[in-house]
């Protein structure tokens, strides 16, 4: 009772007697494949218990167990707490290692058996968990986290993608002067084996997380945080907050103007709140520390000449938001937009955030 099935290495035990023959018990695979289904293991005690297997002499399993993650890569995730979140980070650190070693001994096995149609679809499959482990984001960047967290595995990963290197130098050696249809083939495969491994092998961070199509809108992050500030902890000090926003800024690469007009519309969403205490404490916040939360953040903010005219910009943009307007008009019978405009005035800020020009 209140024990997981990674603190009797289930997962483990599961996978030892599926491998232990020739080829792999479908019938042991299927019940771990219930068993992540119901959670009774964790994907990291999976991968762990994967990234031990060493017996490349049996290629069918290796088949099996390369198909078992490239099946469940799109469900892998941790449901639990922060430590579970990086014992996924280092099991793929492992699994990463494991997958450089089992290409290298594939490749050595095309080496000398030219014709062997297992070892052919495992080295595509090793290339696509390779592409996988770059190209999604999420799982990528759980990889970087635990090369962070475990030196021991990220010197293990680096040793083996080296290996992987001396491996396809070999080959180019050694069947560098036949021109043989298979071997332009061999050769294309592992240049491009070449490319991952080295990526791999680099601790370098990707450097933009989403596209500009796929890029989640700012008001998502934007409304946790400040709904949790405005109904939790309505007296808490705003500098924290500020340096929140600013951070968040800063990590999406958006304009401060831009952030003014989101934190605006968060306020307004919270203004139409169904709930009447809610909707009273949005109230408060927008009329009372709304105007001191803006100020800090030009306070903070590092950029005089693009903050000049900030604010005037920003709260232009939210006009565009008709409907919500309108909205929070009728749910305060007031002119909530002529309002927030009014506390931001040069007159009830400090710092000259409105020139007397755009204020009226």
């Amino acid at each position: 009772k209140g024990m997981s099935g990674d603190d009797v290495g289930l997962s483990e035990q599961i996978i030892q007697l599926a491998v232990t023959g020739p080829s792999p018990n479908k019938l042991l695979f299927s019940l771990l494949d219930h068993s992540l289904a119901s959670q009774l293991v964790t994907y990291a005690g999976v991968l762990l218990s994967v990234s031990r297997f060493t017996s490349y002499s049996r290629p069918h399993c290796t088949s099996a167990l390369l198909n078992l993650v490239l099946e469940h890569k799109p469900y892998i995730t941790a449901r639990g707490d922060t430590e579970e979140c990086m014992q996924l980070g280092t099991s793929l650190v492992s699994l990463a290692t494991w997958t450089l070693n089992t290409t290298s001994h594939t490749l050595s096995l095309l080496a000398e058996v030219r014709e062997s149609k297992i070892g052919e679809s495992n080295l595509e499959r090793c290339m696509e968990l390779m592409t996988w482990l770059l190209e999604d984001m999420f799982i990528f960047s759980l990889l970087y986290t635990g090369r962070l967290e475990d030196q021991e595995a990220q010197e293990e990963l680096v040793l083996a993608a080296e290996d992987l290197k001396k491996v396809t130098d070999q080959i180019y050696s050694y069947f560098g002067g036949e021109q043989k249809e298979e071997n332009a083939l061999l050769f294309q495969k592992t240049g491009r084996i070449t490319e991952l491994a080295q990526r791999l092998k680099s601790l370098d961070p990707p450097q933009n997380i989403y596209t500009e199509e796929d890029s989640p809108s700012l008001i998502l992050t934007l409304q946790i945080l400040l709904s949790y500030d405005v109904l939790l902890q309505p007296t808490s000090d705003l500098n924290l907050l500020a340096g929140q926003l600013l951070n968040i800024l800063h990590i999406r690469r958006e304009a401060i103007s831009t952030l003014v007009c989101e934190i605006i519309r968060c306020c307004l969403l919270g203004m139409n709140d169904s709930d009447r205490y809610d909707m009273l404490r949005w109230d408060a916040f927008t009329m009372l520390k709304l105007p001191k939360l803006i100020e800090k953040i030009f306070e903070d903010y590092k950029s005089g000449a693009e903050a000049s005219n900030a604010l005037f910009h920003g709260l232009f943009q939210v006009l565009q938001y008709t409907s919500l307007l309108d909205m929070a008009d009728a749910k305060c019978k007031a002119n909530t937009y002529e309002l927030i405009v009014t506390s931001l005035s040069p007159e009830k800020v400090k710092q000259s955030l409105l020139r007397d020009t755009e204020y009226k």
